[in-house]
């Protein structure tokens, strides 16, 4: 299921999908994050997600849009809330610091 999200993250994608893909149920499947991951799958998204995006920030050129949509946020301003309440700062102040 990490697996999956690893390769499908910059799509939308449910817990539904997520599970489908561990061959579990939706239930089954949160109760495994929880376990191994100590998170729910829709939280490991977003980190991963985040992940990707510190990647393009330090080494692409990418708009702060295009960076958002190429992780999977389909929003500016959630790209930008999550960004900050997981690094502590926005895209464009990350890019500042570690470009």
């Amino acid at each position: 299921m990490v697996d999956y999200i690893h390769r499908h993250y910059y799509e939308k994608i449910t817990i539904n999908e997520i599970a489908k893909s561990g061959t579990v149920s939706r239930s089954k499947c949160c109760e495994l994050f929880k376990k191994y991951l100590s998170q729910s799958p829709n939280n490991y998204l977003i980190l991963y997600r985040i992940f990707k995006a510190k990647e393009l920030l330090r080494n692409t050129n990418m708009s702060i849009s295009e960076v958002a949509l190429n992780c999977g946020f389909y929003s500016g301003s959630y790209f930008t809330l999550m960004f900050r309440r997981e690094t502590g700062d926005t895209p464009t102040g990350y890019r500042t610091k570690y470009s």
